[in-house]
């Protein structure tokens, strides 16, 4: 993901073409996503594979990044990356895009299946915005998707549960999956509450002892509160 940051922290004096080294890195990591494609296609054929996949609400795959979040964050990047690049700097872009999606898809990373198609109409709607127009922007919504969960939770909580329902076909399976989401959810309800009682801080290791919880995936705590 760092190789934005060529475009933010190169130095015009340095003789250092960023986007050269963006290309070489994105030409490179499909070339990963490929392997990882296939020992994976591998592993459901024959069950032995490189980097076995890890177990949770079925088989997600990570190839070696150890983690499939991390796997598909990568992969969702560089895939986002080739869509706007020309055809001379990604040959073969199509093929090039699958690749990557079936990589994706392999992760069942839900996170990353929402975050694809939001930072592409991000794009789209916000690309003539200046820096400071994006920035405020990002946050009206966030804020405003923050405060609407916090008012809307069972809703939210019951609409999203019937979809997840209908993927995975078990409700025990969808509640599990939904707290993964719900936790981290309600940590930021939870702070946003605090931010505007006490804006100005209580000071340092105060979210484990005021939330009651980690800010990710704390299932078991959620658990806990459900039961």
């Amino acid at each position: 993901i760092s190789m934005y940051g060529f475009y933010i922290f190169t130095d015009s004096r340095l003789n250092i073409e960023p986007k050269i080294i963006s290309n070489t890195f994105v030409k490179l990591y499909i070339i990963l996503a490929l392997i990882v494609d296939i020992d994976s296609i591998i592993h459901i054929a024959t069950g032995m594979s490189l980097w076995p996949p890890i177990s949770w609400l079925g088989l997600r795959y990570c190839g070696p990044f150890g983690d499939p979040n991390f796997l598909a964050l990568f992969s969702a990047v560089v895939f986002i990356y080739i869509i706007y690049s020309d055809k001379d700097d990604i040959p073969k872009k199509y093929y090039s895009l699958a690749i990557l999606f079936v990589n994706i898809l392999l992760t069942l990373s839900f996170s990353t299946f929402a975050y694809i198609p939001i930072s592409i109409l991000l794009y789209k709607y916000t690309r003539r915005f200046s820096n400071i127009k994006k920035q405020i922007l990002f946050l009206v919504i966030y804020f405003t998707f923050i405060s609407l969960y916090a008012a809307l939770d069972k809703q939210i909580e019951k609409f999203v549960v019937e979809i997840l329902y209908k993927i995975l076909g078990s409700y025990d399976l969808a509640y599990l999956k939904y707290g993964s989401l719900q936790i981290r959810l309600d940590t930021q309800a939870e702070a946003m509450r605090i931010f505007v009682s006490e804006w100005w801080g209580q000071g340092p290791r105060q979210l484990v002892p005021q939330l009651e919880h980690d800010t990710h995936k704390d299932v078991s705590a959620w658990l806990k509160q459900k039961s």
